[in-house]
């Protein structure tokens, strides 16, 4: 009488087609080609956009602190240079009174910024930011002054007395003419558009509006009225720019605005896409992608849901035939 013996390692071997189609790491790979049909030239640049799911950055645990110029110093010319010392991955704020005179991004725990004074005492405080505009603690505020130069046959004058910091105007009364940019932090890369929406009121129209835009290139406009406008500018090269608006209006009167503009190589941001395969996605209309992917999905799922089943019923089969041998 014939024995049938049966290896218990027997196991059915599948063709290397079903293989490598049935093996757990294909299907997670086609599940996770599902991220692909999203716009993908705008998901590796979503660092240089404002996105409604915010994650808010660590706070500053420190102070900007203005280290120049000293309180209580004296200027003659109404442009001046502020600076001083910051936290890492913040940016700062300087304020002439109430008002922002310029910006500036923490660069090695330093910033420095170009602001323009008025006559007699200037209230100077420096405010930090996270990258996500959150407001960390402000600085001790400083004075400064302007000693406007004396025309002949004018009386010196006396010196102005520290002004009671309640009391103090804004920078607009202050400047008489105003530059203001709703400012938030943001990167871009090489060949994007910056934009941004500058107001310019006070003073005496028109206006002449002189941007210096950090990168040996200079832009001017013209503004017959006060009133909002766009400003634009495209860099060529990553960087960290200087963006220094002039404006002047028809009595003379000069004011200073500096922000920043990081531009940054998209290879540093870490996560990047082969340039046909961003060109081809993000040019793709999701209306199409999106249902061929999931009739591909459909038919990964019947094709495993079907093999499942051949299997349950093979091995069925076979405990069939142990029980009868």
């Amino acid at each position: 009488m014939k024995q049938h013996i049966t290896s218990p390692h027997r196991r059915r071997i599948h063709p290397v087609h079903k293989r490598i189609a049935l093996h757990t790491s294909s299907l997670l790979l086609v599940l996770s080609a599902g991220f692909m049909p999203m716009p993908v030239h705008n998901f590796a640049q979503t660092y240089s956009y404002d996105v409604t799911a915010r994650v808010a950055a660590a706070l500053p645990a420190t102070p900007a602190i203005i280290s120049s110029p000293a309180d209580g110093q004296r200027f003659t010319t109404s442009t001046i240079t502020v600076s001083g010392i910051c936290p890492d991955d913040s940016y700062v704020k300087v304020l002439r009174g109430t008002e922002v005179a310029g910006i500036a991004v923490c660069d090695a725990n330093t910033f420095t910024v170009q602001i323009s004074i008025a006559a007699g005492a200037n209230q100077l405080t420096a405010k930090v930011f996270n990258i996500t505009d959150d407001e960390g603690p402000a600085s001790p505020l400083i004075t400064v002054y302007y000693d406007e130069p004396v025309q002949l046959g004018q009386n010196p004058g006396t010196t102005p007395a520290k002004p009671d910091a309640a009391n103090q105007p804004s920078g607009a009364d202050m400047m008489g003419l105003r530059a203001e940019i709703p400012y938030h932090y943001s990167v871009r890369h090489p060949g994007e558009i910056w934009e941004w929406n500058l107001t310019v009121d006070g003073g005496t129209p028109p206006y002449i509006v002189t941007i210096d835009w950090g990168d040996g290139t200079t832009s001017r406009y013209d503004r017959a009225a006060a009133g909002s406008f766009t400003i634009n500018h495209i860099y060529d090269k990553a960087g960290l720019y200087r963006v220094l608006i002039q404006v002047e209006d028809a009595s003379g009167l000069v004011v200073l605005l500096q922000m920043p503009a990081p531009v940054k190589d998209p290879a540093n941001i870490g996560f990047t896409f082969p340039l046909w395969l961003e060109s081809l996605l993000g040019n793709a209309n999701p209306w199409l992608i999106w249902p061929v992917y999931i009739a591909l999905l459909l038919g990964v799922v019947l094709f495993w849901s079907y093999e499942i089943r051949a299997l349950h019923g093979h091995l069925q089969h076979r405990k069939a035939k142990q029980n009868h041998g």
